[in-house]
Order: structure tokens, then C-alpha cells, then sequence
């Protein structure tokens, strides 16, 4: 069954997740910097920088949420990226998956471990058995990792985002798929 404790900061092996909801103010506001980031946030739904006030307000909001919920993740204690899923259905032990690694550590050969970890924080201690998303077709380094986890493309949808429509791979991994390809 799925449980979820936004004051726990759990460990898993080298990795640590945070809630946004426990960060410090600097915490926050670097995790607002990598989002803003262009290269990051050119792959969301919302590619428009956020302002400071209007993330905290969000950050506020998550303590009553239920549906919902955020984490810095660190290895070996260091800040490394974000991972979130929305849309929790605790019936169904299902979310929609979402997350990024910190700029810096673009090209490094590291994302890899960062999925695998992240992936394996949500099926082994948030016990959800199912994770859905979508993936910007342009986001080629997104859709090889989804494909080499097992996502399986369950369809496609075409957003209008700052005026433009831009399609998104829509897929699923269960948690059967997921360990075959561990």
C-alpha cells in the first residue's frame, strides 16, 4: 500500500529524498534555479520561467496535499535533482512520474543511476506498482531511458504550449517491468 510521509527524508543506498516541503529557503530556491533552467524547463508542460513568490506559495500548498508530492535528491548527501509524482492514486498505487537531474550534471554519464535510483524509490519504498508520463518527442535522451527501463508507449497527446503545438510520447512502467530490466 502506498504511504507517503512528507517529514521523512528517506535514504535509498547512496540517494536521500527530501520533500520539498522539509527544504531550507536556499534548498527551495535551487531547486526553483534548476527548474528555470532553459534546458530543463523547455521539456514541460509549463516551459515558462516560475517566479520565486509563485513557487513558494506552491511549496506552501503541498502540506495539504494529498495527490501530490515532491523531492530534492541528493547522493552521498549532495544535491542532484528533483523528482515529483502528481496525480497519486493510492487505489490504484498509481502517479504520474516526473523529474530532472541538475544542469551540472548534464553529459556526465550519471543519469542513468539517477533513473535507475529514482525508478526504484518509487516502486520500492513508495510501493506504487504503476508510474505513467509524457515525454516531449524532442526530448530524445528522455525517450532512449524510457525505453531502456521498459516504458511501454501507450499513446501521444498534443499540447498547445506558448503557442505552438508540441507533442508528447505518452507511456507506462509497471513495477513487473521495471525488474525485469533493473
Amino acid at each position: 500500500m502506498v504511504q507517503i510521509d512528507i517529514r521523512e527524508t528517506y535514504s535509498f543506498g547512496e540517494y536521500s529524498f527530501k520533500n520539498y516541503t522539509m527544504l531550507t529557503e536556499a534548498e527551495k530556491e535551487q531547486m526553483l534555479e534548476w527548474r528555470n533552467h532553459e534546458t530543463i524547463r523547455k521539456n514541460m508542460y509549463n516551459t515558462q520561467p516560475i517566479p520565486l513568490e509563485n513557487h513558494l506559495a506552491f511549496i506552501e500548498s503541498l502540506l495539504s496535499r494529498k495527490d501530490r508530492y515532491y523531492w530534492m535528491v541528493c547522493l552521498n548527501g549532495k544535491p542532484v535533482g528533483s523528482l515529483n509524482i502528481v496525480d497519486v492514486d493510492t487505489d490504484k498505487e498509481s502517479a504520474e512520474l516526473g523529474y530532472y537531474m541538475a544542469p551540472e550534471f548534464f553529459g556526465m554519464g550519471s543519469g542513468i543511476f539517477f533513473i535507475n535510483n529514482v525508478l526504484a524509490f518509487a516502486f520500492d519504498v513508495l510501493k506504487l506498482q504503476s508510474l505513467y508520463g509524457a515525454t516531449n518527442v524532442k526530448n530524445r535522451v528522455a525517450a532512449y531511458i524510457d525505453e531502456y527501463y521498459g516504458f511501454e508507449r501507450t499513446g501521444s497527446k498534443i499540447l498547445i504550449i506558448d503557442g505552438a503545438e508540441v507533442k508528447f510520447d505518452e507511456h507506462q512502467l509497471t513495477v513487473e517491468s521495471f525488474n525485469k530490466n533493473r
